[in-house]
């Protein structure tokens, strides 16, 4: 169970600040498993995708679950979703966990967003 808080705070006539607020309780397995990329690229997603849905028209959004799907499995989805696991290792190193246990978390949460599923029998 995760909780989720969100906030607008309107910040002049055509502007609004989003600030976002999720408090995990994650079990020491997945943790020392994943480490903190683990939700952080999946969050990265998240906006990324509320982005270019707030970007597109109203009457056909630029994101829908069809796209979306095929842009994760995309060359440039994976390449998103390995980019935002090494800044989340970096981050993780800055706040000062060891450097080969942080590169072995992110090693894995990178591969669990980039590693295509296996292919299901017709």
């Amino acid at each position: 169970m995760s909780w989720v808080e969100v906030r607008f705070t309107p910040e002049g006539a055509a502007r609004t600040r989003l600030e976002i607020e999720h408090i995990a309780q994650v079990g020491d397995a997945m943790w020392d498993q994943f480490g903190p990329g683990a939700v952080g690229v999946g969050w990265d997603s998240i906006l990324l995708g509320l982005s270019q849905h707030l970007s597109g028209p109203l009457k056909s959004p630029a994101v829908t679950p069809e796209n979306s799907a095929a842009w994760v499995a995309s060359d440039q989805g994976r390449q998103f979703m390995t980019l935002s696991g090494e800044r989340w290792r970096e981050a993780h190193i800055a706040s000062g966990a060891d450097e080969t246990q942080a590169r072995e978390m992110s090693d894995r949460t990178i591969a669990a967003y980039t590693t295509p599923p296996p292919e299901q029998p017709s």
